[in-house]
């Protein structure tokens, strides 16, 4: 229900800027670590800020691995990433919308991850370079006061991702274009505690992260009649058969938070969606008050 929830919230936040506050405050975090106890530091950060979490030495992974109790895996400092059947095991999982993945540390991560080439850290500042996508929507560009010492500076971020921020000569916030991925600034560090700004944009990160790609209906609460979306997929026309003289105004989003169309309608409305690519999309019905989420798939 809470993924539900932040789907809900992620959406109405396209539509009305947010500010920059935490978004939810309840995920289930299954923390890596290998040694260092860095993760130690991380495990407060998270559960101050309101997340369940979960620590445990990155070794146990393994190809039958229950991942289904998370809503997100964080790889911290000391953490690397599963190799072999252990690692197909996690991508599998991740692909398949059944849980996010957060890398706050470079080495073999990123590459097995298909997020860049490799990271070291930096003590330079963080700044914010893109702020169209939902995670960094709610801060402006520029500078961003972190609080702590060192960041994440990853080299050769691959095509498959899109960079919103940079620290030094790399990238620090990374986010991959098809599945919940994120390469962050590390929390956890002992040199410094994360800022109010920090804490707000890391609330984003694992909110994203952790968001249910397959968990996209909100009912009508108070409506007895039923939403529904065909033919989906869909390639030219899609109609939209909506309870009986309602006012519905309706925004379609694809995967990145985007908006590629909106509309408004009085009962049953049909779409032409010739004007958009193949791919996942996602209809928001504002309907007498209420939101329903829909996801549509255009497929040619």
């Amino acid at each position: 229900m809470k993924k539900i929830y932040f789907l809900t919230l992620m959406f109405l936040g396209i539509v009305v800027h947010l500010c920059a506050q935490p978004v939810v405050a309840d995920y289930n975090i299954l923390l890596l670590e290998s040694g260092f106890g860095y993760s130690d530091n991380a495990k407060q950060h998270f559960e101050d800020m309101g997340h369940t979490v979960t620590k445990v030495d990155a070794s146990v992974l393994s190809a039958a691995y229950n991942y289904s109790p998370y809503d997100v895996v964080i790889f911290g400092f000391d953490s690397n990433a599963p190799t072999g059947s252990a690692l197909t095991h996690l991508l599998n999982e991740n692909q398949s919308c059944g849980i996010g993945v957060i890398m706050m540390r470079g080495d073999n991560s990123v590459a097995a991850f298909d997020m860049g080439a490799s990271a070291t850290y930096t003590n330079s500042d963080v700044t914010i370079t893109n702020n169209s996508h939902w995670i960094t929507s709610a801060f402006s560009t520029g500078i961003m006061n972190m609080g702590f010492t060192w960041k994440t500076n990853m080299a050769g971020a691959t095509s498959n991702t899109t960079v919103l921020a940079t620290a030094g000569p790399g990238s620090a916030l990374v986010v991959h274009d098809d599945y919940q991925r994120v390469v962050c600034p590390y929390y956890g560090h002992q040199t410094g505690w994360p800022s109010t700004t920090a804490e707000s944009l890391m609330d984003r990160i694992i909110a994203w992260a952790a968001w249910d790609c397959q968990t996209v209906d909100v009912p009508v609460t108070n409506s007895s009649e039923e939403v529904a979306l065909y033919p989906n997929p869909v390639g030219l026309s899609l109609t939209l058969s909506l309870p009986s003289d309602a006012r519905v105004q309706g925004n379609v989003f694809d995967v990145t938070g985007k908006q590629v169309m909106q509309f408004t309608s009085k009962g049953n409305h049909t779409l032409n969606v010739t004007s958009l690519e193949e791919g996942t999309y996602f209809v928001r019905l504002l309907i007498e008050g209420e939101v329903v989420i829909k996801k549509m798939v255009v497929q040619r």
